[in-house]
């Protein structure tokens, strides 16, 4: 399992003959599909992007999969995660 903070992305190698591909987060302990992103032609999203309106804390998993003329292609497998919000500010005081 990884973590992730709203300045980092997600990324993939590209396949060859590709023409988008489809990226979907699902809640790891239910597999329901939280978010999704169809028909990307690049090969990141960041995590802001996919991510907005999930909560700190629980976990993700995170998987892509290649689109050509003849279709879709097989999920690629999970990447796990969990999302971690700003750390707490430092050496408060009062001037």
């Amino acid at each position: 399992m990884v973590t992730v903070n709203s300045g980092m992305k997600f990324a993939w190698d590209e396949v060859p003959g590709a023409t988008a591909y489809d990226v979907e987060v699902l809640n790891a302990a239910m597999g329901a599909v939280l978010a999704s992103r169809p028909d990307l032609t690049v090969l990141e999203v960041t995590v802001l992007d996919i991510c907005a309106g999930l909560a700190i804390g629980p976990t993700y998993n995170i998987h892509v999969r290649a689109k050509d003329a003849f279709g879709v292609g097989l999920w690629s497998n999970p990447l796990t995660f969990q999302i971690l919000g700003p750390t707490a500010p430092g050496n408060l005081r009062a001037e």
